[in-house]
């Protein structure tokens, strides 16, 4: 899985590191592997932060993360974080599309080891800009409501090259494993990387 934004934005702080570079994510594990006595490899950092293809992640490894930020475990990292009196927005549960400006950028990922990344072009549409595997493909326009996590990935249509396909229902079994809305420039300026290459750097 790949963390929420602000867990990663906490682990940059802990670190000290902007976390924007390959070789940091070396520096990474050996600050974690200083403060829990736990290794991490730079490959499951990676995944974590969405740089490289992810996968699910076990329970061990979201502990070290948490015991990294000063917590017991993974579920008081996400007490806090669900607090509203901790200063942290909650962790979002689902994305209704007629509450995101045109423009916005969502990165998807899905059972079984699917991903997607979609460009909001009205309240209810998106426009595939970049897929890793699944049946979907770039530049169809999709039908969308709500996306919602743990829950299957629902388009109402597929529309491809002008012909109706139909409804897709993505992630039956698991659903849908994590989502984030990617701003356009989402890396450090210096290294010129945009949403839309996103998905081709991992």
């Amino acid at each position: 899985m790949q963390l929420y934004a602000s867990i990663r934005k906490l682990i940059a702080q802990t670190s000290g590191l902007t976390l924007t570079r390959p070789s940091e994510f070396e520096a990474l594990s050996e600050s974690v592997f200083e403060k829990t006595g736990e290794r991490l490899s730079v490959n499951t950092l990676k995944r974590l932060f969405g740089v490289i293809n992810e996968v699910k992640s076990t329970p061990t490894t979201l502990n070290i993360i948490a015991r990294y930020l000063g917590y017991s475990n993974w579920q008081s990292l996400l007490n806090e974080l669900e607090d509203t009196n901790s200063g942290f927005a909650p962790c979002p549960t689902s994305i209704h599309l007629k509450d995101l400006p045109v423009g916005t950028h969502i990165d998807i990922s899905y059972s079984p080891d699917r991903q997607v990344l979609l460009e909001v072009v009205s309240t209810s549409q998106c426009r595939v800009i970049k897929v890793n595997k699944g049946k979907l493909q770039v530049d169809d326009i999709l039908d969308i409501d709500t996306i919602v996590l743990h829950a299957p990935f629902i388009v109402k249509n597929v529309r491809r090259n002008g012909m109706e396909l139909g409804a897709y229902t993505g992630g039956q079994e698991g659903g849908v494993l994590s989502f984030e809305i990617v701003p356009f420039l989402f890396f450090a300026k210096e290294n010129r990387i945009t949403s839309v290459d996103y998905l081709s750097e991992i």
